[in-house]
């Protein structure tokens, strides 16, 4: 998944611009809106990026993973972080340099 999924819809159910871009539900303009993985998923583990600010992201939910965010910010300088799933390990690489402002 790029971005999240719809906490109440799961994957299949989720709207293509919320897969993409969808980072507080139910509304990314409201900040203290909650992230989409505090809002109630609990579904199976859905593995997503595009939010370097908040970088590593794990939730769980009675003991089983259910989401898993990887960005941790190489374009700006911070790393690029693989999952290895047979494992379970997450592999981490710096950033040779920043390729992007933040901001």
């Amino acid at each position: 998944m790029h971005a999240g999924v719809h906490p109440l819809l799961g994957p299949a159910g989720t709207p293509r611009h919320m897969a993409i871009h969808l980072r507080r539900f139910p509304d990314d303009r409201q900040a203290d809106n909650p992230f989409w993985y505090d809002a109630g998923w609990t579904g199976p583990l859905v593995v997503f990026g595009h939010d370097a600010m908040r970088g590593l992201v794990r939730r769980q939910h009675e003991g089983r993973p259910t989401a898993l965010g990887l960005d941790t910010a190489c374009v700006y300088g911070g790393a690029l972080t693989g999952w290895l799933r047979g494992e379970d390990r997450l592999i981490s690489v710096a950033a040779r340099r920043a390729y992007c402002p933040v901001g």
